[in-house]
């Protein structure tokens, strides 16, 4: 027989199971609970409902008779966990951390609600550290550590500390001292742990198993009730003109209010038309239970259909009860009505379309007309200026002229403007068409138009590779000697070389050869770690670079290094080498000095292998969002497509943060054949 329990109501509990069968024929089941007889159900029924107090921890198996006498062997025992009074779980779906985990036993296993899951520390790592940030103070009663109550789950203790930490602390102190606690699948394999205490991070210290190499938890549950706190939302969002037009200014309006238990302090309110911010203003202090209004004017917009939202201290500036409800999106579109006017576009091209040094570069711009109505006839002069893209500095200057009106979807023949004589080097090619009488202030931003220009041999790749061992780079930590054995922390790095870091303090400083906003820092820590590692731009603490092995560490054996990555096995580590992404504050010149170090509340080691350094610009925008049907947090693809598909009016789809050839820009548009 095959047991199971669900819970269908508060204070029940219904057992479902499968059939027995018998030579002679099953008359009957008896439900025993904790070991004695409960209840008895007749041979065709397969369902019990058991009525216990939700804060019961209540055990169950079943067996069969028959007329015969005779009784089955017992089912699977089931055990429903009990609810500890004084509050509510606090710690269900809030981000949870942990010193070290082993294999897939990760720390979210250990807050999932899920029985069959939970969360191991690497073996022998002592004192092993979980840890729960419930976003805000809260009254804590009690903290509930679960096992699995399945009987292979064998008796046990664990010695376990909780420590607390209140919202703005610096650091956890004692809330209940190091305890032996012990845990028995016949009693539910829980352990209470009472604690009386105000605090916003809880954290579990354990120090001893005696029932495995590391500790564990499936289920954590902080009891309590949350302190009083804000809790700011948007609960409507409005703007004016109501029905605006290409050339209106417009303001968007919030409805802020703290539907919170304590005043709120003063904060920011952000404002969306898709994805795209266009605006913010402030948002005032609040008493519990006030709103107020916010507005924004985000002034004139190009026409097309959007989706306005806004964001509530989305830089978190102000402890919440919740910090999950700050968003708002608007269940009405946005409408931007055209109106008359040309709309003239730069469209560049060049030959040879990939140049090499000393070839002679021909450039020629034509002008697309992508309006409603023609342009005037006048002159239409147009500027061609290629500069380095490293320095700035101006390499040439091209000029040409049109004199036609420009009717409206209509392109022009190519215009030559010149030639140039190829270099190596990257280069931007900014071309400039002068404003059109017939076009629009709400028309004139694309005139002006940004190419990516590149000669010489190979890719032209955005970013730069600097080696950490590399010899212009400072560093008071150890330079490994160079080797090619795969599984070594040299021989697997780049170059073949890396720098150790052993302790706080350490570091490797770097010099920037172009400006640079974004890194990608390569390394590698111990197996089965997650932690940081802290990044300074000419001595200041810029942040952190969050690091993890948890994709490294790959086994197999030298003959098997072939199906690296698929089976997994195998009695040598490779693949030790990492990757983490941080976006800085700013976009910091060339000879900023960027140094990574080891500093307190860090990985205790790491490998450092390279740094990449890369100038990201801002997404751009949808170049005409009433022919474009764009994707974006509250569009998906495939109502994108649907959107595209239905309406003949939509040139194609576009899909942020995509790159295509022409025009080379950050956005992919899929068009119409």
């Amino acid at each position: 027989m095959n047991l199971a329990c669900t819970t269908p109501d508060s204070g029940q509990i219904n057992l479902t199971w499968s059939a027995s069968t018998d030579n002679v024929g099953v008359t009957g089941y008896d439900i025993y609970v904790g070991g004695s007889l409960h209840a008895s159900v007749a041979g065709n029924v397969l369902t019990y409902t058991d009525n216990q107090p939700d804060t019961a921890t209540v055990s169950y198996y079943v067996v069969a008779k028959d007329a015969a006498g005779n009784v089955s062997a017992a089912s699977n025992t089931v055990t429903r966990i009990g609810s500890s009074g004084g509050g509510t779980n606090l710690a269900a779906g809030k981000t949870i951390t942990a010193s070290t985990s082993t294999q897939s036993y990760v720390a979210t296993n250990a807050n999932d609600g899920n029985l069959a899951t939970y969360w191991e520390s690497a073996s022998g790592a002592y004192p092993a550290t979980l840890a729960v940030s419930l976003g805000a103070n809260a009254s804590i009663s009690s903290v509930n550590v679960k096992l699995n109550p399945d009987p292979a789950w064998a008796t046990r203790t664990q010695t376990i500390e909780v420590l607390g930490k209140v919202q703005g602390g610096s650091s956890f102190t004692t809330l209940v001292p190091a305890t032996v606690y012990p845990f028995d699948p016949s009693s539910g394999n829980t352990v209470t742990i009472p604690v009386s205490a105000t605090a916003s991070d809880v954290q579990l210290k354990f120090t001893s198993n005696s029932g495995a190499p590391g500790a564990q938890a499936v289920e954590v549950e902080v009891i309590g009730t949350p302190a009083p706190n804000p809790d700011l939302e948007i609960t409507g969002l409005t703007w004016s003109p109501a029905s605006p037009i290409e050339t209106d200014s417009i303001t968007l309006n919030a409805v802020v209010k703290n539907s919170g238990t304590a005043s709120s302090a003063a904060t920011t309110v952000n404002f969306y038309m898709g994805a795209t911010k266009v605006g913010s203003a402030s948002a005032p202090a609040l008493a519990a239970g006030a709103s107020a209004t916010v507005s924004a004017s985000i002034g004139a917009q190009t026409a097309g259909t959007y989706t306005p939202s806004a964001k509530v201290d989305e830089e978190n500036a102000v402890i919440e009860l919740d910090e999950t409800n700050n968003s708002f999106t608007s269940s009405s579109s946005l409408i931007v009505n055209p109106v008359p006017s040309s709309d003239l576009v730069p469209v560049v091209s060049w030959t040879p379309n990939n140049p090499s040094a000393g070839n002679l570069v021909n450039f020629s711009v034509s002008i697309k007309n992508q309006g409603t109505i023609t342009s005037a006839s006048g002159a239409h002069n147009i500027t061609l200026t290629l500069r380095n893209a490293t320095t700035g500095d101006v390499v040439t200057t091209l000029t040409g002229s049109l004199g036609d009106a420009i009717a409206a979807g209509a392109t022009t023949s190519p215009i030559s403007m010149g030639t140039w004589t190829a270099a190596n080097g990257s280069y931007t090619v900014t071309t400039s068409i002068t404003i059109d009488s017939a076009e629009i202030p709400a028309k004139q931003s694309n005139n002006v138009q940004l190419q990516s220009f590149f000669v010489g041999r190979g890719a032209n790749m955005p970013f730069t590779v600097i080696e950490a061992e590399s010899s212009a780079n400072a560093t008071n930590g150890t330079k490994l000697s160079p080797n090619f054995n795969p599984g070594d922390f040299a021989g697997e790095a780049s170059g073949r070389s890396a720098i150790y870091l052993d302790s706080a303090g350490k570091y490797v400083e770097f010099t920037l050869t172009s400006p640079a906003n974004a890194f990608v820092l390569r390394s590698a820590l111990a197996e089965n770690t997650n932690g940081s590692v802290s990044i300074y731009a000419n001595g200041v603490n810029k942040g952190k670079f969050n690091v993890t092995s948890k994709f490294s560490y790959l086994y197999a054996t030298p003959s098997t290094l072939g199906r690296l990555g698929y089976d997994n096995s195998g009695t040598k580590a490779y693949w030790l080498y990492e990757d983490s992404q941080l976006m800085l504050d700013q976009v910091y010149p060339a000879g900023t000095k960027i140094k990574v170090q080891i500093d307190s509340g860090d990985v205790s080691w790491i490998y450092v292998d390279l740094l990449e350094t890369e100038n990201v610009t801002a997404a751009a925008s949808n170049p005409d969002p009433s022919k474009y049907v764009e994707v974006s947090a509250t569009k998906s693809i495939d109502q994108a497509l649907a959107e595209f598909r239905q309406d003949t009016t939509k040139k194609g789809n576009l899909y942020p943060g995509r790159h295509v050839d022409a025009p080379r820009q950050n956005f992919h548009i899929r068009t119409r054949n």
